[in-house]
């Protein structure tokens, strides 16, 4: 057996290695779970507290300024009531990367800006990079927030009326890259008597929301 100056045979440190390079990718792959696990929690909480604070917002202005109908983003004209008022110029609503858009509407001797978009798109950040938002724009309130992908999901509108009253849901799903979702409820109860709309909520091009009566 070679052995040398110290006593050790080669074999000795060979596997002496051998168990110290074992122990070193064990402690890298820890390390890397970790790390991974971490960034995946940091990803899950920003997105859970986007989701309350947009479903704050608007919720807020369902109570305070009277939601009265609900409506299709597919008027596709240029003036202050046009989802492409909204959207900036250079964002990118295309087959591959789709917008949604819902259009909230409420009591305009309540407020100035009575129009509200529940909004999910892409947006060409620049040349070479495209994100991803969703968010309620209302006048000078934007609630716009960084999520990873676009929802492949559609929007779902419900109403249910009881004797007096209607209760109208709405869920735009919001989707991490874990297909998970983060999306944004809401939810607004209001008297039959109100004459409460909804209008053109058929599929529409690229802005999609789905009703179900």
């Amino acid at each position: 057996m070679i052995k040398n100056n110290k006593g050790i045979t080669i074999v000795e440190i060979i596997v002496s290695v051998t168990l110290i390079s074992i122990v070193l990718i064990l402690l890298l792959s820890v390390f890397i779970t970790v790390r991974n696990e971490d960034e995946r929690n940091k990803v899950s909480s920003n997105l859970l507290m986007n989701q309350v604070l947009i479903t704050k917002e608007i919720e807020t202005d369902f109570i305070e300024l009277g939601l009265i109908e609900i409506a299709s983003c597919k008027d596709g004209g240029a003036g202050s009531d046009s989802v492409l008022s909204v959207i900036p110029v250079s964002s990118s609503i295309t087959k591959e990367a789709k917008g949604y858009c819902l259009k909230l509407i409420y009591n305009p001797s309540k407020a100035k800006d009575n129009v509200g978009y529940l909004l999910q798109y892409s947006y060409g950040f620049s040349e070479a990079e495209q994100i991803s938002v969703a968010g309620y724009v209302r006048g000078d309130k934007k609630i716009l927030r960084e999520i990873p992908v676009l929802s492949e999901e559609l929007g779902l509108v419900k109403n249910e009326c009881g004797y007096k009253a209607c209760a109208v849901s709405i869920n735009m799903p919001v989707i991490s890259e874990e297909e998970e979702d983060y999306g944004v409820n809401l939810s607004y109860i209001f008297d039959k008597d109100i004459g409460f709309k909804f209008t053109n909520l058929e599929l529409s091009n690229n802005y999609r929301f789905e009703i179900d009566n």
